[in-house]
C-alpha cells in the first residue's frame, strides 16, 4: 500500500517538473519566436498601407510654422535683452503714470545649442495704464515675445492703501534649425517647474530688529530682517495682544522690502514674517513679542515723512505731501521753505492740518525747496520737526545734443560689430538742474520708428551695430530727472556693410 502511494507522489512530482521546464522553454525560445513573427506580420501590413507622405510632410511643416511663431531670431544675450526692455519701458512709461518697482536679474536657460532668455519687470500703476503699456510693449518691442503677465494687489503700509502691480515676463528663444531639437527644447522647458525662480522653502528668515520681548517708549517701531535672494515679497503678520487672539489690532500684509517702519498704539504685540515668490515660500519666523509703553507726551517721538522722497525732482506742482500718523498727535504743522537750507530759507507755507497728507497748495516756480512736519496735541505737547527733505521743481527742457559719429564718412562698419557712438551733450540749463541721461535711437532708411533704442546712457557709448547691412540713421534725445526731455536733433546717416 505504501509503495503505491510513493509511486503516485513520484509521478506527480515528475509531471510538475515536466510542466515547469516546458513553460520555461516556451517563454525563452518558442514564445520569442512567435512574438517576432507577429512583429514581422505587423510590419508587412504597415508597409502595404497606402500612406500619403506628401500630406504628412505638409502637416509637419504646418506644425513647424506654428512653433516658429514662438521664436525670436535675434542674436542677443541676457543682459542686452534686459537693457533693451528697460529702455523701451523707460520711453513708454513717460506717457503713463507707472513706476518700475522691481527688476530681477534676467534668466538664461540653455539646452545644447538652444537658448531661452527671460526678462521680467514689476510695474506699479493704474489698471488701464498698465494695460496700455503692455499693449505698446507687445506691439513695438521685437527683441523678445511677451510670455505672460501677472497682476497682484499689494497694500502699501506707508500710505495705507492697496496698489496694483503687474509682473511682465518676456522671452527670446534663439532660432531652431532642427525640428527634433526644437521639440526637445520645448519638452525640456515644459518639465521645468521652477523656470523663473529658485525654491526658497528650505531657507530661514533671520530677524534683525526688534529683538524678542523688546519694549518701546516710542510709537515708531522699525521692523527689519535679512534680505533674501529670489524673493518677490515678504508676508508679515502682526497682532495685538497676540496673533492667536488679535482683538485689538491685526495686520496681514505683503511688503517688497525687508524693512518697514510702523506707528503702533500702546499695547502688547506679536509678529512673524516669511519670504515668498511665485513658486514657493519659507516657513514663518519664530513668533516675536514686543511692547509699546507710551504716554500722550510727544516730546520723545518723531514723524517719518513719506512723499515726496528726499531730493525729489518734478516738472509740475501737482503732487502730495504725506507723512506718518502719530497715535498721540491731534494736529500736524507743515512748513515749506525756499532753498536748500532750513535755517536760511524763506517760509512759503506754515499751516496746521489734522490729516496726514495735503495736496501741494502752492504755485511753485522753478527752484529748490525744503519741507518738514511736526506733531502737536492739546496736552500740550509736540514733537521736534521731522528730518528735513528737499524737493526741486525743474521746468526747463534739456538742450538737444550734437551728433558726431558714426556718419557718412565712415565706411568700415560691419554688421553685429561694436562701435563707439559719439555725441556731445549740450550744457544743462535752468535753475534746478537735475541729472541728465541720453537715449540713442537707430532707424532704418524709412525713418519711421526706431528699430533699436538704448536708454540711460552717458556720452560716448559703445553699442552693437544692426545685424543686417544697409543704410541707417541715428539720433539722440536727452532726458532729465524731472521728466523733461530735449527735442530730436537732426538725423545722422551711416551705412553698415
Amino acid at each position: 500500500m505504501n509503495n503505491q502511494i510513493s509511486n503516485k507522489i513520484s509521478f506527480v512530482m515528475i509531471l510538475l517538473l515536466v510542466l515547469f521546464f516546458g513553460n520555461y522553454i516556451f517563454k525563452n525560445t518558442l514564445g520569442q519566436t512567435l512574438q517576432l513573427k507577429q512583429e514581422y506580420e505587423d510590419l508587412v501590413i504597415l508597409s502595404n498601407n497606402d500612406i500619403d507622405y506628401s500630406t504628412l510632410l505638409v502637416n509637419v511643416k504646418n506644425q513647424l510654422t506654428e512653433l516658429d511663431k514662438l521664436i525670436i531670431d535675434k542674436d542677443v544675450h541676457a543682459g542686452q535683452i534686459q537693457q533693451l526692455l528697460m529702455n523701451q519701458i523707460e520711453l513708454l512709461k513717460k506717457e503713463h503714470n507707472i513706476n518700475i518697482t522691481h527688476v530681477p536679474a534676467p534668466h538664461q536657460y540653455q539646452q545644447g545649442q538652444y537658448t531661452v532668455i527671460t526678462g521680467a519687470f514689476e510695474l506699479e500703476g493704474q489698471f488701464i495704464d498698465l494695460l496700455r503699456l503692455i499693449y505698446q510693449l507687445e506691439s513695438q518691442f521685437d527683441q523678445a515675445n511677451l510670455a505672460s503677465v501677472k497682476f497682484k494687489l499689494k497694500r502699501n503700509l506707508l500710505l495705507n492703501k492697496k496698489e496694483l502691480y503687474a509682473t511682465i515676463y518676456f522671452q527670446n528663444i534663439k532660432k531652431m534649425y532642427n525640428l527634433i531639437g526644437l521639440f526637445i527644447l520645448i519638452l525640456s522647458l515644459s518639465s521645468c517647474k521652477d523656470f523663473f525662480e529658485e525654491d526658497i522653502s528650505e531657507n530661514n528668515i533671520v530677524i534683525i530688529t526688534p529683538s524678542d520681548n523688546a519694549i518701546f517708549t516710542n510709537l515708531n517701531v522699525t521692523f527689519d530682517w535679512e534680505d533674501m535672494d529670489e524673493v518677490i515679497n515678504y508676508r508679515m503678520l502682526l497682532g495685538s495682544p497676540n496673533l492667536s487672539n488679535p482683538s485689538a489690532f491685526y495686520m496681514d500684509s505683503s511688503v517688497t522690502l525687508s524693512a518697514l517702519v510702523l506707528s503702533l498704539d500702546p499695547g502688547d504685540y506679536e509678529w512673524k514674517v516669511r519670504a515668498e515668490n511665485n513658486s514657493s515660500e519659507t516657513n514663518y519666523s519664530s513668533i516675536m513679542h514686543l511692547k509699546i509703553d507710551s504716554s500722550y507726551s510727544l516730546s520723545s517721538q518723531s514723524i517719518v515723512l513719506y512723499t515726496p522722497e528726499n531730493n525729489f525732482y518734478t516738472n509740475n506742482d501737482n503732487f502730495n505731501f504725506s507723512w506718518q500718523s502719530l497715535y498721540a498727535a491731534d494736529n500736524y504743522q507743515v512748513v515749506i521753505k525756499t532753498g536748500i537750507d532750513w535755517n536760511t530759507g524763506s517760509v512759503l507755507l506754515d499751516t496746521v492740518v489734522q490729516a496726514t497728507n495735503i495736496n501741494n497748495p502752492l504755485s511753485l516756480t522753478e527752484g529748490n525747496y525744503i519741507w518738514s512736519v511736526k506733531g502737536v496735541n492739546n496736552l500740550p505737547s509736540e514733537t521736534t520737526f521731522s528730518t528735513k527733505r528737499l524737493f526741486n521743481v525743474d521746468l526747463t527742457s534739456p538742450n538737444s545734443p550734437n551728433l558726431n559719429l558714426p556718419n557718412t564718412t565712415i565706411n568700415s562698419l560691419n554688421t553685429d560689430s561694436l562701435y563707439l557712438f559719439d555725441w556731445s551733450r549740450a550744457a544743462n540749463n535752468g535753475t534746478a538742474q537735475s541729472s541728465l541721461y541720453d537715449s540713442v535711437f537707430i532707424y532704418s532708411d524709412t525713418i519711421q520708428y526706431p528699430i533699436y533704442s538704448y536708454g540711460s546712457l552717458q556720452e560716448d557709448t559703445t553699442l552693437t551695430l544692426p545685424n543686417f547691412s544697409g543704410v541707417y540713421y541715428w539720433n539722440v534725445k536727452t532726458y532729465d530727472q524731472a521728466g523733461n526731455f530735449s527735442s530730436f536733433p537732426y538725423f545722422m546717416k551711416f551705412t553698415v556693410l
